[in-house]
């Protein structure tokens, strides 16, 4: 009776911790594109890429989020449990080489037909904004990057 109510308890704090709402805590840091200045959250590892902005309502005008890769290559984004549009820019070295506008949720399609989303050319960094920014702002291929800050 002791061992089940012992396992019973650390069930029970397991759950506990698992099932708070805590956010990650991504670094934050600012980066400038075509001279605008946006605040963003750094997702370094790959949980944190897996997330992404998916436990999000909304995000603000000027915010995104960096997902920095180790070398330039294809990769494969998709919108599952995203909640609101986004725009995605693909970076490569300190330049925009390419932008997916306006990527829109999916709600209700199962995740093996949910569309995915690359760069035309390999890219080592993806910045995703408020859907419309890029447009907004005038932002087009072939604009410079600039990380000006990171704060871990």
């Amino acid at each position: 009776m002791k061992k089940i109510l012992i396992l019973a308890l650390a069930l029970m704090a397991i759950g506990a911790s698992c099932t708070r709402n805590d956010e990650p805590q991504y670094a934050d840091g600012s980066i400038k594109l075509a001279g605008r200045e946006i605040s963003m959250e750094l997702a370094q590892t790959p949980a944190d890429q897996s997330r992404g902005l998916s436990s999000r309502d909304a995000i603000e005008e000027n915010q995104g989020m960096l997902f920095p890769f180790e070398v330039p290559f294809f990769p494969v984004f998709w919108m599952k449990d995203m909640r609101f549009s986004i725009d995605m820019i693909w970076i490569k070295g300190d330049e925009v080489v390419d932008i997916s506008a306006d990527v829109a949720p999916e709600p209700g399609v199962a995740d093996s037909q949910l569309r995915t989303y690359s760069p035309k050319v390999p890219a080592d960094r993806v910045l995703e904004v408020k859907t419309g920014w890029a447009s907004r702002n005038g932002l087009k291929i072939g604009d410079k990057v600039e990380i000006t800050q990171v704060i871990q």
